[in-house]
């Protein structure tokens, strides 16, 4: 109860004393708009990135650095792209955003940060701002591409005013458009206080998912279920501006993160984590463990060698280490942290991609469960399956030879089996390096019909009309190379050149010739795939017959 002042009333003198009034308890939006406001005047930088508040040029760098990762992490916009950011305080992300899209926009409760963010927002004049009331009005509908929040919502003590927000994201979002959002997935509490405009409210997965039940938006991406940083990328049906590119869990990560921190039966929670049956968090079970370390130092090179297979770099190592010398997270709230950073993210749940036909089925030929696989996790998981008996240079010169179709030099030998040495995921990454280093596209090429139809009715095949997949520069090149390569997988190495003759060019190889490339095949100077290749992409397969 407050006191409202001293006022006369009628029929009394003027010394008599007012009555205690008692003031209406504030509404939700004026007692947050109250409690940013008085944070905005407090230290404005402070209260929306603590971690980078030292100074404006370092606020600003951390808003471009947050933007690409982890808000666009996976998401490519068209430069003709509207969008907004729910809870902008300032336009610490929205500057950047700006310089991207052609119109950026922000809303915030705060008035006084709305206001601070005319300055802020000064040279950036595709971004505007101004104070919401609790929706995204005046926006129209169906007129934005993107909309996103971070670090906002776990700010809100109630669910209400959440849920509004996101069911008018899905007002606003064009056909083809994306909401991304980040709660608190922790479900409770882990303090046990009861929430408030800074520490607001918990969810449960249950429960953030369902914030978009009667939206029409549909989930398509899901990160760090049951942490401090839950992530929901929903898209609205259609095509549009916006593309979201997938990640995928790579199970050869996942089990050598859970062995790693000990978790019994690793490679069955990996394939249930994989699967959708548990949440990642789940698994990797209590990371009290983690913290024993006698120094922070110690504690946070720990950490990233368990959970990333790595070290941090030094400028991350010294951004954790102010972290916890300030106070801002305890060991085991930095730990989600890292969680849901794109260290252990990019390692757990990398872009898969296409690997080139030639390059998975160079693979095949040493480690067979590749045969038939496309995909660069798919790929890895056969390598390293397949690979578990070998030797770790055994293992280094047949996933080079198969990949990169001949044998590493003295210089690759350096350079890969550095990581074959010092990281618990060393094969991993060997496999991921190469399959990344070799991932380009082939330009398409401009093959006479009549060379590509003696190159289909030589192998039996129908021609292809689809476009192209990945490694090949005419549509029906992979599956004839694959048709081409099982007709002679027992053939020797003379009797191999002259079959790939035969069919891709259509003639006899020259003696010389035959001689020549069968050494190479049969030394692994070149591999049988690459050989096919090399063919396909020669001058005289391109000419006219």
């Amino acid at each position: 109860m407050q006191e409202t002042g001293r006022n006369e009333q009628p029929g009394e003198g003027a010394e008599a004393e007012a009555p205690w009034v008692e003031e209406a308890p504030l509404s939700l939006a004026d007692e947050m708009r109250r409690d940013w406001d008085k944070r905005a005047s407090e230290d404005h930088q402070f209260y929306i990135a603590s971690g980078s508040a030292a100074s404006e040029a370092e606020f600003r760098e951390s808003g471009a650095r947050e933007l690409s990762d982890p808000i666009l992490d996976g998401i490519e916009l068209d430069p003709s792209a509207r969008g907004l950011e729910i809870g902008c305080g300032v336009g610490r992300l929205l500057a950047p955003l700006s310089e991207q899209i052609a119109e950026a926009y922000g809303v915030d409760i705060s008035p006084l940060m709305i206001e601070k963010s005319a300055a802020f927002l000064h040279d950036f004049p595709r971004a505007r701002t101004w104070v919401t009331d609790g929706t995204l009005q005046p926006l129209a509908d169906e007129s934005l591409d993107l909309v996103f929040s971070y670090i906002v919502f776990q700010h809100i003590p109630a669910v209400e005013p959440i849920e509004t927000y996101v069911r008018e994201a899905g007002r606003v979002l064009a056909p083809g458009g994306v909401l991304r959002f980040q709660v608190d997935g922790r479900g409770a509490s882990p303090w046990g206080q009861d929430a408030g405009t800074y520490d607001g409210k918990k969810f449960t997965t249950a429960e953030a998912r369902g914030l978009l039940d009667g939206t029409g938006l549909s989930i398509v991406d899901e990160w760090g279920e049951g942490t401090h940083y839950y992530w929901i990328t929903a898209q609205k049906p259609g095509s549009g501006r916006v593309r979201v590119r997938p990640r995928a869990l790579d199970p050869v990560a996942v089990e050598l993160v859970l062995s790693g921190l000990g978790v019994a039966e690793p490679h069955v929670r990996a394939f249930r984590v994989v699967h959708g049956k548990i949440p990642l968090r789940e698994a990797l079970g209590e990371l009290d463990a983690l913290c024993q370390a006698d120094s922070d130092e110690e504690f946070v090179k720990n950490a990233y060698r368990r959970l990333t297979g790595g070290d941090p770099s030094a400028e991350t190592l010294a951004f954790q280490l102010g972290i916890l010398e300030k106070g801002f997270e305890t060991r085991l709230t930095l730990l989600e942290s890292v969680l849901s950073g794109s260290e252990f993210r990019n390692f757990v749940r990398p872009f898969p991609s296409e690997v080139p036909w030639y390059v998975a089925e160079g693979l095949a030929r040493f480690f067979p469960r590749v045969s038939g696989r496309i995909q660069s996790t798919e790929i890895s998981l056969a390598v390293c399956r397949d690979g578990e008996e070998l030797e770790d240079g055994e293992f280094l010169r047949s996933v080079f030879v198969g990949a990169a179709g001949h044998g590493p030099d003295a210089e690759a030998l350096t350079h890969y089996s550095r990581p074959l040495s010092q990281h618990f995921a060393g094969r991993l990454l060997l496999v991921r390096a190469l399959l990344s280093d070799l991932a380009r596209s082939e330009p398409p090429q401009d093959v006479p019909e009549g060379r590509k139809q003696v190159l289909f009715d030589c192998l039996g095949i129908e021609p292809e009309s689809e476009g192209l997949t990945a490694g090949e520069t005419f549509a029906g090149e992979a599956r004839a190379a694959r048709m081409l390569l099982s007709r002679t997988n027992e053939a020797g190495p003379r009797d191999f050149v002259e079959a790939a003759y035969l069919a891709i060019l259509g003639r006899p190889a020259d003696p010389e010739g035959a001689a020549f490339w069968a050494s190479k095949v049969g030394a692994n100077d070149i591999n049988r795939p690459r050989f096919v290749r090399e063919l396909m992409r020669s001058a005289e397969f391109q000419a006219e017959g």
